[in-house]
């Protein structure tokens, strides 16, 4: 924490390219998405919506990342916030592959009034092998200030305690 995000360049679908220091002025949700994570499906929302892509259980009593901005008071559809999905592993802990990319939009974003801006795989964040530094980020979330300093982040084993702990009031704080 304290330190700049690492600059990530990324393609949209409309074929333009972005970078992280686009959304400069904004802050900043960044999640790591490890889709055979019970801990990524639920903050997706995915209880009690099944689909191919749920081939696991989500995470028991963990609430999906809408309802814990909900309930701090806060909403991914603020205009002063940008959520991006880094869809890192597949739901068999693979690369990302194309249909994997798609699956998840169609699952989690079709009725969404401002949906998560999606990423597949940045190699920043994983390259193989799969080493335990790497996959200990993993679900992972970073708070970014609109200078692109990381603020908080939950990650890991300890992401939920951490997100309702530490990143939502540093969220609230930030969007003040």
């Amino acid at each position: 924490m304290g330190q700049a995000f690492p600059e990530i360049e990324f393609g949209m679908a409309d074929k333009s390219v972005k970078k992280i220091s686009d959304f400069k002025g904004k802050a900043l949700l960044v999640e790591l998405v490890d889709m055979a994570s019970p801990l990524s499906l639920a903050w997706a929302g995915a209880k009690g919506r099944p689909g191919p892509l749920i081939l696991f259980a989500p995470q028991p009593g963990v609430p999906s990342l809408r309802q814990s901005f909900k309930k701090a008071g806060l909403s991914l559809e603020d205009p002063r916030l940008v959520h991006i999905q880094i869809l890192v592993l597949s739901p068999e802990r693979n690369p990302m592959r194309p249909w994997d990319f798609e699956r998840w939009s169609r699952q989690f974003h079709q009725n969404l009034k401002k949906p998560p801006l999606l990423i597949s795989g940045a190699p920043e964040f994983l390259l193989p092998p799969y080493d335990d530094e790497t996959l200990s980020r993993l679900p992972g979330l970073f708070l970014v200030d609109k200078n692109g300093v990381v603020r908080s982040q939950a990650a890991g084993v300890e992401a939920e305690r951490h997100l309702q702990s530490d990143l939502l009031p540093a969220a609230a704080s930030l969007l003040k």
